[in-house]
């Protein structure tokens, strides 16, 4: 059962047996309600506040909470942002590239404002007003992986009932939508204008990157054997990333492309020597 003390008094016995609270030592000291509760574990908690119906409110609220299985330590919640930070980034299942994306943004705009922060403490206004100066200085881009890894640390602490809510998705926040462009495809006269100008042994690159829609890691990553003449078809199987100036061979989800007409013949099986 929820109860609140009185921390600035103490009950003194008169001599006719009624008793009445007078001035302690803390007298004018401190906040003067303490709300008392037991935890899950049975284990009391107590939290200090200016007054007694705050402190009613949340011995009641903990209670609750306690009772419909929602009870969140409160001592949780001084858990600082970088701690859960670090364990979302090593769990993320991404390529090397994006992992260096996420260390960078993480370093120079997430750390900064929240690193240090009681998780507690952050509020959904300043992640809004945090997210709208990013794009307005970075662009949505740098905005937008800021926010994905302010979201998804502060959504890490949820799952593991360090914070009951997660501010980063309050209504408030807004999410700046990817910049886009107006997409210019060029003509057949200029994308086999494009090959021709290449050296012999690199126009497959350009006719394959142009007819068959792979991206440049993907035709990098290309090897005779994954290129079946016969059928014309392309077997997508790995790509080259170069992180940090380290080139890096890694595994593709396997999938395959159709050779068009525009790259058979000596704009591919022609070039097969190369």
């Amino acid at each position: 059962m929820a109860y609140v003390k009185d921390q600035w008094t103490r009950p003194v016995k008169q001599e006719d047996g009624t008793v009445v609270r007078e001035r302690n030592r803390r007298w004018g000291r401190g906040k003067r309600w303490l709300a008392g509760w037991l935890d899950p574990n049975g284990d009391e908690r107590t939290r200090a506040f200016g007054t007694k119906a705050a402190a009613e409110r949340h011995g009641h609220a903990m209670e609750t909470d306690r009772e419909r299985g929602e009870y969140i330590d409160p001592e949780a919640g001084k858990i600082r942002f970088d701690e859960v930070a670090e364990r979302w980034l090593g769990s993320r299942v991404v390529d090397p590239a994006t992992a260096i994306r996420y260390e960078s943004v993480h370093r120079l705009h997430v750390s900064p404002v929240f690193g240090r922060r009681q998780l507690r403490t952050i509020k959904p206004s300043e992640i809004a007003a945090w997210v709208t100066d990013l794009n307005a200085r970075y662009g949505p881009s740098t905005a937008r992986t800021a926010y994905l890894i302010l979201q998804g640390t502060l959504g890490l602490a949820v799952d593991d009932e360090t914070i009951k809510r997660n501010p980063a998705k309050a209504r408030v926040v807004t999410v700046p939508a990817p910049k886009g462009g107006k997409v210019v495809v060029w003509g057949d006269d200029v994308v086999l204008r494009i090959v021709e100008a290449n050296p012999p042994q690199y126009r497959p690159i350009a006719a394959i990157g142009a007819a068959c829609g792979l991206r440049q890691g993907e035709i990098f990553g290309l090897a005779e054997e994954d290129i079946d003449f016969d059928a014309m078809v392309i077997h997508v199987r790995r790509q080259v990333k170069k992180p940090r100036q380290r080139v890096r061979v890694r595994a593709a989800e396997e999938r395959h492309r159709a050779v068009g007409p525009d790259v058979r013949g000596n704009r591919l099986g022609s070039e097969r020597t190369h």
